[in-house]
């Protein structure tokens, strides 16, 4: 293998992975439950002229034909009788392409043209795919421009099958998720922030823009994203002094940037105030227990427990956060934001009061801030490769059984045995390393809910 182009064959390889295991899974029904909620501004628009859903029955017989959900969630009833969705709009648009396609496909093709019918769920399914991959790609170049070619290498195998990435981007049509396409996103979004403080060349400005309005339009969270850009290359006192005079010198760029965001989050807005006759609405209200709890979060459970603690499940994380602490002594100027991004976010993950996250492997919700963790751990693996045989030998052991642990247990999960929302202690331990489970097993687990 050419040394010189390890990570491209590594980045190929996991490519095709993701790839064989979608299609080894394809769903029944990719648009369903939160992504047939995501989705749903597409087909109301363009089809049904009803974003309003003023017709109801039109989605209650497409949810029945489909079986698109147990519950029609996805929107909140107003005391008018009108319907307004759940979810922004962002998704909508990153998956507009795959409809139109699937669209063009279905009046060509003889294929029942309602949005939801054969075309449309594999012109979604192509496009995840092809988020994906292209989210591995933009990562890989990323990392090279801080890595030499092994520890990229290294840091893209633990990312992609090291983690709970690999669950949500190859099984079932997870994929379709907003995680995936934030991951994408915010590596692109990264990418952007390098070339703009390279060149200060305007149109850098405009794809940052339309990045971040993106961003925050599929997830508002992730309207924190815009701390990257904005803090990038800060690291002491001086370099947050030129940070203002660069700001000053570029203020008609971050208008112009500003003003793109602020165009796209509109639209959300207009929305709201077409249906609701308010510009700010928060359409998760018909959602009983759900919602953020800013000053009770949930930080702890989130990371650690046993239910669903992300470096319960996704041990191997760890060193990504330990690779901080290496991130800081060599590479400030990428310190502070990228740190600060990932404290900010655990803490507004961890304070949704159900903080579990539904039916998953892990925590979905900290997958885009994946492309934040990469870094961290690049500089860990750099300062173990600097190391003592031994020791680097100690370690690649511990990735590769952490590795190992994390695809034996992607397979629990599919299988049945690691349940994705009501893990205990007691079941944790009966389970672990086991390829089935008994009745009597199954009572250790919490007792389910509707």
């Amino acid at each position: 293998m050419n040394k010189r182009k390890t990570s491209l064959y590594i980045a190929i390889f996991l490519s095709l992975i993701i790839v064989i295991f979608n299609f080894l899974y394809i769903p029944a029904n990719i648009l369903s439950w939160d992504v047939f909620g995501y989705y749903l501004y597409l087909p109301c628009l363009f089809i049904y002229n009803d974003l309003g859903l003023n017709d109801i029955s039109i989605i209650h017989n497409i949810v029945e034909q489909y079986n698109s959900s147990a519950t029609f969630y996805q929107a909140v009833q107003l005391p008018s009788g009108e319907w307004v969705m759940r979810y922004q709009m962002g998704m909508a648009i990153l998956y507009s392409p795959a409809f139109f396609i699937g669209h063009l496909i279905a009046l060509t093709g003889g294929y029942t043209a309602d949005g939801f019918s054969s075309p449309y769920q594999y012109s979604v399914f192509i496009e995840n795919i092809i988020v994906t991959i292209i989210g591995i790609f933009i990562m890989r170049k990323l990392l090279l421009k801080f890595f030499n070619e092994k520890v990229t290498a290294v840091v893209l195998i633990i990312l992609v099958i090291g983690t709970n990435f690999f669950y949500h981007n190859a099984f079932y049509g997870a994929n379709a998720m907003n995680h995936n396409y934030l991951f994408t996103l915010y590596a692109l979004l990264i990418w952007i922030t390098i070339k703009w403080h390279d060149t200060y060349k305007f149109k850098y400005v405009i794809f940052l823009g339309l990045i971040i309005g993106i961003i925050t339009l599929s997830r508002p969270p992730e309207i924190i994203c815009i701390l990257i850009p904005v803090l990038w290359g800060i690291k002491n006192k001086a370099s947050f002094l030129e940070k203002l005079e660069l700001i000053k010198q570029k203020k008609y760029q971050i208008i112009t940037c500003a003003l793109i965001i602020l165009f796209i989050g509109f639209l959300q807005l207009f929305y709201y105030k077409l249906y609701t006759g308010k510009f700010i609405f928060y359409s998760y209200g018909g959602n009983a227990g759900e919602g953020f709890e800013f000053l009770n979060p949930y930080i702890f459970s989130f990371t650690f427990s046993f239910r669903k603690g992300w470096l319960l499940y996704t041990p191997i994380l760890i060193f990504s956060i330990i690779g901080f602490y290496f991130l800081y002594k060599r590479n400030k100027s990428i310190f502070f934001p990228l740190f600060l991004f990932f404290i900010v976010n655990l803490y507004l993950v961890s304070s949704w009061s159900t903080w579990w996250g539904g039916e998953t492997f892990s925590q979905k919700n900290v997958i885009q801030s994946y492309a934040i963790l990469v870094f961290p751990l690049g500089y860990f693996i750099t300062y173990l490769n600097e190391r003592k045989k031994y020791i680097k030998a100690v370690f690649y052991i511990i990735f590769c059984l952490l590795i190992i642990l994390n695809l034996f247990q992607t397979w629990q999960i599919l299988h049945g045995v690691l349940h994705p929302s009501r893990m205990t202690r007691a079941y944790y331990f009966t389970i672990f390393g086991k390829t089935s489970v008994s009745e009597e097993d199954k009572k250790l687990l919490i007792v389910e809910r509707s």
